[in-house]
Order: structure tokens, then sequence, then C-alpha cells
């Protein structure tokens, strides 16, 4: 046991981890100063270091860098010229880019337009903006002091009714200068609007559906009974409307490129309409959400009637469900879901806009809270891919609670996932409109808070400096506080009754994006 073999296998026999460093550590205690050198000698030469990135394959590489922020890959390579070689590529930079917004860009091939991108989603993620622009855009629902679904904003456009509901406004934010009008033929009143990355379109309370493309400015219009206008919205190139005629909910989508339409008709006694109440004629609240590409429509509807006509009773016992399904354009009955929210009393659905890249939208409702007099407008997060809603994980009252199944959501309470209408976010982002402070006549002009950035579900601090606020000059706030906020990736627009501002996080000069 005296030889070096049988020091080395008396070592291995120790059986943990604290007995071996007690060994080593008697041993080193009777060691001479030739035995120290010699031994530091040895450590010296040995390297502990091991390059996990420079050694795995791109494609695991990519993996790992999809999972982090946007901007990660390019200030890491710096590290070492390995590290350069394989952040530069383009395969691992469109991955970190892709996880972002589900696209498949062939110009992301180039590395200046992943780095151009990849900016500008950071500075959206850290609330940076890159200029901020003030316009006069007078607005209906600002006016009215009361939310409405007619003000849209999707990809590059912003579309807004005016203050007397008989025009439209769309401006494409990338010359915000130069919106232009969209009227009916006889300057008919507006009774809604939608939008989407192609197409603008208005009912009117004729019954006219008027609709323009955004590319090559080509205008097209139907009629339809006034009972189907009440419900608009477009994705794509289609157009969906429905409304209750009778006792059937009956679907109209049409084709803007071939000018085509089909309908179909939903008994009320089916999902997702069996479990509503259908004494009042106020109860006819319904949303529709069509997906072009799997050309199915999901109709969304609630068990109780408008909290308008509701008298708050909160006696504790309260709750409201919205149920919806989804039907195919040929009205077959695919799968239904439900979401059930306690304590809230009565509850009208608004319209469903777009919050995120893949495929989540923002129901907008407008519900009586316990205790309360007036109803309130909240956003519920509905993420199309799975049929159902979500928590949308707000940083500020983010909540752990789960549904209690997958396709009959229930959360212990209706603030587990209900966003209040202050509040606008994008993927994993948000931003808060601040609360209104009303200015004493004759007061001294002072900055105020425009928009606060609340960081995003994955990185949320309680540092103030990871929260930036943009501030302005409170002359164009002091006049209003019927303020409305709408957020993509791309602008942040504070829609106001006298001022309107538009944030910009992409620099993009030529709009290819």
């Amino acid at each position: 046991m005296n030889s070096a073999p049988g020091i080395v296998h008396a070592f291995k026999r120790l059986g943990s981890s604290r007995a071996r460093q007690q060994a080593l550590a008697a041993l080193v205690s009777e060691l001479d100063p030739y035995d120290h050198r010699y031994l530091k000698a040895k450590l010296d030469s040995k390297d502990f270091r091991f390059d996990i990135v420079g050694s795995l394959p791109l494609e695991l590489v990519a993996t790992i860098f999809a999972y982090l922020d946007t901007s990660t890959p390019y200030r890491l390579q710096c590290v070492s010229k390995l590290w350069q070689n394989k952040l530069c590529s383009t395969h691992v930079l469109k991955s970190s880019l892709n996880e972002w917004d589900g696209k498949t860009n062939a110009a992301r091939d180039e590395y200046a337009v992943c780095l151009r991108e990849a900016k500008a989603i950071h500075r959206f993620r850290m609330g940076i903006p890159v200029k901020h622009v003030e316009t006069s855009w007078p607005s209906a629902s600002c006016a009215a002091g009361v939310f409405t679904i007619t003000d849209v904003l999707v990809h590059h456009h912003f579309v807004w009714v005016s203050p007397d509901w008989r025009a439209l406004n769309v401006c494409d934010l990338r010359s915000v200068e130069h919106p232009f009008t969209l009227c009916g033929e006889a300057r008919e009143i507006i009774s809604g609007v939608s939008l989407s990355e192609e197409l603008v379109a208005f009912v009117t309370v004729k019954g006219i559906c008027y609709v323009r493309s955004l590319d090559d400015n080509k205008r097209k219009q139907f009629r339809l009974p006034l009972a189907l206008t009440r419900h608009l919205i477009c994705r794509g190139r289609l157009v969906a409307c429905g409304g209750f005629v009778n006792d059937v909910v009956t679907i109209y989508i049409w084709d803007f490129d071939t000018q085509s339409g089909k309908s179909f008709d939903i008994s009320l006694e089916d999902q997702p309409f069996a479990n509503r109440d259908h004494s009042s004629d106020q109860s006819k609240i319904l949303a529709l959400l069509p997906d072009p590409h799997t050309r199915t429509i999901a109709v969304f509807t609630t068990d109780q009637p408008d909290p308008f006509v509701r008298v708050p009773v909160c006696s504790g016992d309260d709750a409201t469900s919205i149920y919806y399904t989804r039907f195919t354009f040929d009205g077959k009955p695919i799968r239904d879901g439900n979401i059930y929210l306690p304590d809230l009393v009565g509850l009208d659905l608004l319209g469903l806009r777009p919050v995120g890249s893949r495929g989540e939208f923002g129901l907008a409702i407008k519900t009586l809270q316990p205790g309360a007099i007036w109803p309130m407008d909240y956003s519920l997060q509905f993420d199309e891919n799975l049929d159902e809603f979500t928590d949308a994980k707000c940083p500020v009252f983010a909540s752990s609670a789960e549904p209690t199944t997958k396709r009959e959501s229930a959360w212990e309470t209706w603030r587990d996932v209900c966003i209040d209408s202050r509040f606008a976010w994008w993927n994993d982002t948000f931003f808060k409109l601040p609360d209104w402070v009303r200015m004493e006549l004759g007061a001294e002009r002072q900055e105020q808070v425009l928009l606060s950035h609340l960081g995003h579900r994955h990185a949320f601090e309680e540092d103030e400096m990871y929260k930036p606020q943009i501030i302005v000059d409170s002359q164009s706030l002091e006049l209003h506080h019927h303020r409305h906020l709408y957020v993509n990736d791309k602008y942040a627009v504070v829609l106001g009754k006298v001022a309107s501002h538009v944030i910009y996080f992409d620099d993009d000069k030529d709009g290819q994006s």
C-alpha cells in the first residue's frame, strides 16, 4: 500500500466528495516546498475550461439562442473568433427571430436584415423607442369617452373613426403625415370597422360593407341584411360578418379576390348558444374569428346578457361564461370550449384584435366587476392554435393559477385572466397607460408620463430603470383623459380626445419587414 498505485487505489475507494477533500487536505499538509512547486506546475498545466458553444454543432447553437433575446447573438460575438464565426451565421440569427414572430422571411438570409430586425425587437421588448410623433387624430371613441373596437392597429396601418362616425381614417404609420379617409357613398354612419394586413373594411347603418385593399387600393363592396352587419372582422383577404336572424345565427364569409360569399346558419339550440339566456333581446352577443389558412371560423358568445341591462347583484354567486365553437366555412362544427369567469355580472363581447405573432388575439369585453356600478373594459387572450383562452401573464399581476381542464377553462378569480383596458401587449411584452391626473386651471405646464413599459413576462424586475417611461409635455394631455392604447411589435399608438401619439420601435425606412 506504500506504492503510488496503492495510494491511488485507496483514494478511489473513498465514497464521498467530503472524504476525498479531507484526504487531499491531509496529503497537502505533508508536502514540502519542492512538492508544492511540483503540484502547482501540474495544476497550472491543466485547463479546466470548456467551450460549450464552440464545441456544439451549428444546429444546436441555433436552438439555444432561439430562447434568448434577439440581441444576444450579436453581443456575444466578441467572446472569441470561434463564437463570432458561429454567431454570425444567419442560421443562428434567423432562429432567434423566427422564435419571436414565427415568420419565414427570405430576406433574413442577409446578415444586415437580421441585425436590423433584431435591434427593433430588442428595442420593443426593452421599451426603448426610436422616435415619438404627436398628431391630431380626433377619434369617435375618445370623443364619446367609451372603448370601442373601431380603432385598430395591424402591422403598419392604424384606422380610427372620425367623431361624427361618418368617415374612417386610415394611416400608414411609415408616412404618418398622410392618412387617407374612407366613407360610404352617402356618408352614412359607420357601425363597424375591421383591419387585416391586406384589407380594411367597414359597414354602415345601411347594411353596406365597403372593403379596400391596402396594397393596390382597389375598392369593393357588398350588401347584407342589417342584422348580419352587427359583427364584422377581416383576416387576410377574407371578410366575415354575422348576426342573429329570428331563431338562428347566420355567418357570412366573403372573399375579396373572387367577390363571392358563402353563409351557414347556427341554431340557438346548438353550441355555442345552447347555454345562453335567450329571454332578452340584449342577449344577442357575438364575436367572430375566421382563420383563412384552415378555412375555419371561431364563434364566441356568453351565457349572460349585456352588463348595461343587467342589475348588479354581486352576491358572490354571480358568474359569467364565454362559450365558443369552431366551424368549417361550410358550417360543420369541429370543437367546443368555454371559459368560466367567477363573480362577473353580465358581459358584452366587443371584438377581437391581434396581440401576438403566433395566433394570439385579445378579446375585448365589457363587464361589471364585483361591487361596481358601471361596466369596465378588459381583455382576455385567446390562442387560436390551441383553441382556448390562455393567461397572458402580465408581469404586474401575473398569476400562477391554471385552468382546471384544457377545453373548459376555469380560474379561481376573474382577475387571473382579465387584463385592464389601460394595458396593451404584444407577444410577451406589456405597456400601460398611466392613471390620469387632472391639471388645475392656470397650473404651470409640466411633463407627464405618456406610456409606461412594464417589461416582459420572462424577465420582469422591480428596478424602475428596467421600466422606461415615455415623457411628453402636459399641454397635449391635460385636456383629455379618455386615452386608448394600441400596440404591436413595431408601434405603440396612444389615441386621445385632442392629440394622439405614435411611438416607433422600428427604424425601417423602407418598411420591408
